[in-house]
C-alpha cells in the first residue's frame, strides 16, 4: 500500500514543472512557487522512502524516457529517484553529474542530489563546479546546489559562494533560470533576497508577483500599494494574487481592501488565510 501511494504521489503531485516553460504563458513565479512546495523538507519528509526495489523501477523508467527522448519524463523521474534514500539513488544521480551528455539532466541531477543533504556526495557538486566556462544553467544549478547546503546543512562559506553565484547570473536572467533565482533567494532570505525582488519590481511583466515575494519577506510600505492597484485588475489570478499580498501584509486597512472586494471581483480567489482570521493579530500600520 505504501508503495502505491509513492507512485501516485510521484506521477501525481511530482510533476515536471520544466513542462510549462513550454506554454505559452509560463510565469517563472508561478513555477517557483510550485517548486518551492515540492523542495519544502515538510514534503521531503513525509514521502522520501527506503523502497530500493521502487528506486530501481524509478531509474529504469528514467532511463526508457531518455530512450524516448521525453524531457518531461526525464525531469519526473530524476525528481522522484531523489525521494528515495537509497545507494542506487544516490549513485545514479552522481552518475548523472558525471556522464550524462545532457546539460539539462547533468543540472536537475546535482540540484535533486543536492536536496537529498548527503554530504558524502557534496565533492562531486564541487568537482563539477570547478569545470572551466559553465553555462548560465550549470550556475544556476550549482548556486541552488551550494545554497541548499549552505542554507539548511550549515555550511556558510557555500550559502556566500551561492549568492556571490546568484548575483551575477540572476539579475539579468532568461525566465527559466529566473525561476532557479526565485526558489534560491527566497531559501535564503534576508538582505540578498530582498535587493533582488526590490529590483525585479522593475520588470513590468513580473512585479505583482515580485512583491508577493517581497510581503513574504516581511517588505509591506513598497508592496501594499501595489497589490491594492491590482485588485483593479481584469485578469482574476492577478486579483488573487494581490488578495494573497494584501493577506500576507494583515493590516486592518489590507483586510479591509480584501472584505470590501467585489464578489464578482474574487470568485476565483483563495481566501484560506482568512479563515482563522483573528482582528486581535491585526498589525497596526504607521
Amino acid at each position: 500500500m505504501k508503495r502505491i501511494v509513492l507512485i501516485l504521489f510521484f506521477l501525481a503531485i511530482i510533476i515536471p514543472l520544466s513542462a510549462q516553460m513550454d506554454d505559452y504563458d509560463y510565469n517563472p513565479y508561478e513555477y517557483a512557487e510550485e517548486e518551492l512546495f515540492l523542495t519544502s523538507f515538510e514534503i521531503r519528509d513525509r514521502y522520501e522512502s527506503d523502497d530500493c526495489a521502487a528506486a530501481i523501477e524509478t531509474i529504469n523508467n528514467f532511463r526508457n524516457a531518455a530512450a524516448r527522448g521525453d524531457e518531461k519524463e526525464k525531469y519526473k523521474y530524476l525528481r522522484a529517484i531523489s525521494f528515495y534514500r537509497c545507494k542506487e539513488s544516490f549513485d545514479f544521480l552522481e552518475t548523472q553529474i558525471k556522464r550524462s551528455s545532457s546539460e539539462t539532466d547533468r543540472c536537475n541531477a546535482i540540484m535533486f542530489l543536492a536536496w537529498m543533504l548527503e554530504p558524502d556526495y557534496l565533492p562531486c557538486i564541487l568537482e563539477y563546479a570547478g569545470k572551466p566556462a559553465l553555462s548560465i544553467q550549470e550556475k544556476a544549478a550549482i548556486a541552488t546546489a551550494f545554497m541548499i547546503f549552505g542554507v539548511h546543512d550549515d555550511m556558510p562559506a557555500l550559502k556566500e559562494q551561492a549568492i556571490a553565484i546568484l548575483e551575477e547570473v540572476c539579475y539579468d536572467a532568461p525566465t527559466d533560470v529566473l525561476a532557479s533565482c526565485i526558489v534560491n533567494y527566497m531559501n535564503i532570505g534576508g538582505d540578498a533576497a530582498i535587493d533582488f525582488f526590490t529590483a525585479q519590481l522593475e520588470q513590468e511583466e513580473f512585479r505583482l508577483y515580485a512583491a508577493l515575494f517581497l510581503a513574504e519577506l516581511g517588505e509591506y510600505e513598497q508592496t501594499f500599494p501595489i497589490f491594492a492597484a491590482a485588485l483593479n485588475s481584469d485578469d482574476e489570478y492577478e486579483v488573487h494574487t494581490a488578495v494573497m499580498g494584501l493577506a500576507e501584509i494583515g493590516t486592518e486597512e489590507a483586510i479591509q481592501l480584501i472584505i470590501n472586494l467585489p464578489e464578482e471581483k474574487n470568485r476565483l480567489t483563495i481566501r484560506e488565510q482568512l479563515i482563522n482570521f483573528n482582528p486581535k493579530d491585526i498589525k497596526k500600520g504607521d
